[in-house]
């Protein structure tokens, strides 16, 4: 099992801990001891609300911005050129009049080639993409090691990874605004400790975006 889904086993566990414990507050103020139907639906829903959070600020934040800036520290730095993409689809749900319709979009990850420090020609599908992908014979300045599959890019949109680091922000607070009902602080103790463990988690991705480029 790869770092990513270890991470993830570790934010479900938290989240349904922590849900659990959020709801037996909630039975205790609202005396309903005895509403087993309510306690299980209490239970499911506030689960599913932390699980969601809780993914959206790590995960995210795992993906995007601290495996890249690991891997732009500790791996080899290579110009490489592309020279081929490779089709994935992603598929979602689209409502049309009340109906949901499947909606499948092919995005292309550039493919790239470069000579790694053994003289060997490496060719690898880069990590991230865009609806505007690199175009062939586009050289690109990546990362990479034999153990991963793709390769690390380092040319990033600045536009696109603030905006992500901003949205991982605004997780973080309402994932800690959420967790923190279990404690014993007052509501504007609480604001204000999400407002900085936000406002912490969306700094540490800008540094890590700055790390990024500066290699």
């Amino acid at each position: 099992m790869t770092s990513l889904g270890y991470l993830l086993i570790v934010i479900i566990v938290c989240s349904l801990f922590i849900a659990y414990h959020i709801s037996l507050k909630i039975f205790r103020k609202t005396d309903n001891q005895g509403k087993m139907l309510e306690k299980v639906f209490i239970i499911i829903f506030t689960s599913l609300i932390l699980c969601i959070l809780n993914s959206l600020t790590f995960i995210t934040s795992y993906s995007y911005f601290w495996e890249k800036a690991y891997r732009t520290i500790t791996e080899n730095k290579y110009e490489a050129i592309v020279v081929g993409y490779q089709q994935e689809i992603s598929s979602s749900k689209s409502s049309f009049n009340n109906t949901y319709l499947p909606n499948k979009k092919i995005i292309y990850f550039p493919k790239v080639r470069y000579t790694n420090s053994e003289g060997k020609e490496v060719t690898k599908k880069l990590d991230i993409t865009s609806d505007k992908p690199l175009k062939m014979g586009e050289k690109v300045k990546i990362t990479d090691n034999t153990e991963v599959s793709n390769a690390n890019t380092l040319q990033l949109d600045w536009f696109v990874f603030l905006g992500g680091s901003l949205l991982t922000g605004v997780a973080a607070f309402f994932s800690y605004l959420v967790s923190s009902y279990i404690s014993s602080y007052k509501m504007k103790k609480r604001v204000i400790n999400s407002c900085y463990y936000g406002f912490s988690l969306m700094l540490f991705n800008i540094l890590c975006i700055i790390i990024i480029n500066l290699n």
